[in-house]
């Protein structure tokens, strides 16, 4: 399980990579997001359910390695954590804060558990918005990597930092 709290978001992290190779025509970035470039409504809880909805991202930490998260529509999250041999599945909600902004919540089965921050899962944990998506290194629009099958394409190693890209290189070398 990926850190959640405010990690947790690192995923999903968090992500981009020129999606040329990607058979995708949804956008895509190659680091961090810029928040200018975003429309202002994307910081609510209306406008993040609308982002993640069917989307996939990655992000990436010093702790955590790179991950990669594929959020639904009818809200399951599946998690593909660094060493992991297995999707982490769980779910994915928003909400709006007392301060009126939008927070992105994941919870992961009590099963699992988060390495970096050492909690156990089954609680649900919130990022603000802007830091989720500050922190991505790739986004795109569906599920690009098959998450929602339950199967990885390949164990992610820890420590690297991958892209789309390279995830799909990958991917093409082994098959």
């Amino acid at each position: 399980m990926f850190a959640v709290e405010g990690a947790l978001i690192r995923w999903l992290f968090p992500l981009v990579v020129a999606l040329s190779a990607c058979t995708s025509d949804a956008p895509s970035r190659n680091s961090a997001t810029d928040l200018s470039e975003l429309d202002p409504a994307v910081f609510t809880s209306d406008g993040l359910a609308g982002r993640y909805a069917d989307a996939t991202s990655m992000s990436y930490s010093e702790q955590h390695g790179t991950q990669i998260g594929y959020t639904s529509r009818d809200g399951a999250a599946y998690l593909w954590y660094p060493g992991n041999r297995r999707v982490v599945t769980g779910e994915w909600k928003t909400i709006t804060d007392n301060a009126g902004f939008g927070r992105i919540c994941f919870r992961y089965g009590r099963d699992t558990f988060n390495p970096v921050t050492r909690v156990a899962g089954g609680d649900w944990a919130c990022t603000p918005a802007a830091y989720f998506i500050r922190i991505e290194t790739g986004y795109a629009r569906g599920d690009l990597f098959n998450l929602r099958s339950g199967r990885l394409p390949f164990i992610l190693p820890r420590g690297d930092h991958l892209s789309f890209s390279d995830v799909q290189g990958i991917i093409k070398s082994s098959s």
